[in-house]
């Protein structure tokens, strides 16, 4: 697939229909990264540098856990990874920077710790972290598509969000001593991680839900609704801190944040089930195309199809890579004696998965149907013919090699020898891998050297004449 059809494919299935705008997103992204700066450098000056180092460890150590948690929730449906990072660098950089310079802000007007807790720190964070979902339900319409992709939002904000303020909170700990780190990183980091995310997963929920509604009147009041929530949740929570050291923060975690939890997990299912409809609902209508089949709509609209068919898929991929590897092994001579049983159950799964693929019904569905279609074991690349000696350097090539010997009276003939009498044979003598007849073969003349006369034949004359006479002596 080329590049440009790649970008086409990736665009489109993340909803980007418009063409990319690059100095925008550049712009964005620049200030985030100022945002993020000045947010590392208020850790630093918080902690000192040993204590944001340390600080930034345990915050980080977390997070991709409590991301894949949150990503597990919109399985059907996946978020584009650029909103997805977006999210989480805005809650991270600049909800932070937002946060701080309104309660910087308060607390020159209404002094107090306690006001600054339970009243500014609220306001400001919650609606810092909204304000990223807010702009992506309404600049990208088509990115949320119900309360579980605000949750999604919510939850990547919040961790984003929650992170940077472990940081903080880390450092500071530090300087009091490292049994006041270990205190703080247990009631953040393990009791308390998705504090953040299920605040702002009220606000996230009220914008999924007001993404379904036509009514203008709904998309506003909803999340409205939804920012005033999460300010009224994370009140209590930071209000709970100052109760009964302790017993009103345990009372918070059991009555109100486990509870949410649970009801954000049953929202995420009863949304996955409404999608499953949609599938269900809007799909067969393609029927006629020949873009889907009965058969595909209905694997399609079941979590329990899709999961086999992934894993299917899975098997099918890794089993046609593992064949094609075994094959590679036979050629360079190296797959050894279990090359055949292998490649009988690689080719075993693969036929297994094809059956469960819809329209696949009709093929072979055992190995002696395709048993004489399939290919040869390849050739090992080391079986090579034999190559011809080379001399040594000076030495003088080898003479090819002559007919093979003629046998003599009485003997049986050499078995690579020629014979005449069948084609292919020399002269006067039988075929390949005849028997001499009685008496032997007669022997062939000599031959004289090259240049010189041929000496006349012995014997007597042609014709049937007696012998010749003798030769007179000399005188």
């Amino acid at each position: 697939m080329s590049k440009s059809r790649n970008t086409w494919v990736r665009d489109t299935l993340e909803g980007r229909s418009t063409p990319r705008r690059p100095t925008l997103a550049v712009l964005g992204w620049v200030g985030i990264g100022v945002c993020g700066l000045v947010a590392l450098g208020y850790g630093m000056l918080a902690g000192g540098p040993g204590g944001f180092l340390l600080g930034a460890l345990f915050a980080i150590l977390p997070v991709p856990l409590l991301v894949f948690a949150v990503l597990s929730l919109d399985r059907i449906e996946p978020e584009p990874t650029r909103n997805l990072v977006l999210a989480f660098a805005w809650g991270a950089a600049v909800s932070v920077v937002f946060a701080l310079l309104f309660q910087i802000g308060f607390g020159l007007v209404v002094p107090g710790e306690i006001y600054g807790a339970t009243i500014a720190a609220p306001i400001s964070e919650e609606l810092a972290k909204g304000l990223i979902i807010f702009l992506i339900l309404h600049v990208k319409k088509t990115e949320l598509d119900g309360p579980t992709d605000g949750l999604v939002y919510a939850g990547m904000v919040g961790l984003g969000f929650a992170m940077s303020e472990n940081i903080v909170y880390y450092g500071s700990a530090l300087a009091d001593g490292a049994g006041s780190l270990v205190a703080t990183f247990v009631m953040r980091g393990i009791f308390s991680p998705l504090a953040h995310p299920l605040f702002t997963a009220a606000t996230g929920v009220a914008l999924g839900f007001a993404a379904l509604k036509r009514d203008a009147a709904m998309r506003w009041l909803l999340p409205i609704g939804g920012v005033i929530l999460a300010m009224i949740l994370h009140a209590l929570w930071n209000g709970s801190t100052q109760i009964g050291y302790g017993i009103g923060l345990i009372l918070y975690y059991l009555l109100i944040m486990l509870p949410i939890l649970v009801a954000c997990i049953l929202i995420a299912f009863f949304d996955r089930r409404r999608v499953l409809r949609q599938i269900a609902t809007h799909l067969p209508a393609y029927a006629p195309s020949g873009i889907f089949s009965p058969d595909e709509v209905a694997l399609l609209s079941t979590m329990k199809a899709r999961r086999k068919m992934r894993h299917l898929m899975r098997d099918y991929q890794q089993a046609a890579t593992e064949l094609a590897m075994l094959d590679d092994h036979a050629a360079r001579g190296t797959a050894g004696p279990e090359y055949g049983p292998r490649r009988e159950a690689l080719v075993r799964i693969l036929m297994l998965a094809k059956q469960a693929f819809p329209g696949n019904q009709g093929i072979a569905r055992n190995l002696a149907e395709i048993e004489g279609t399939l290919p040869p074991p390849p050739l090992s690349a080391n079986r090579r013919p034999p190559q011809p000696v080379q001399p040594r350097p000076g030495m003088p090539p080898p003479h090819p090699p002559g007919p093979p010997p003629v046998a003599g009276p009485g003997q049986r003939p050499h078995p690579g020898a020629a014979m005449t009498g069948r084609p292919g044979g020399y002269p006067q003598q039988g075929g390949p891998g005849a028997y001499p007849p009685p008496g032997g073969m007669r022997p062939q003349p000599p031959q004289p050297p090259p240049g010189m006369p041929v000496p006349p034949p012995s014997g007597p004359p042609p014709g049937g004449a007696g012998p010749r006479p003798p030769m007179p002596p000399p005188a």
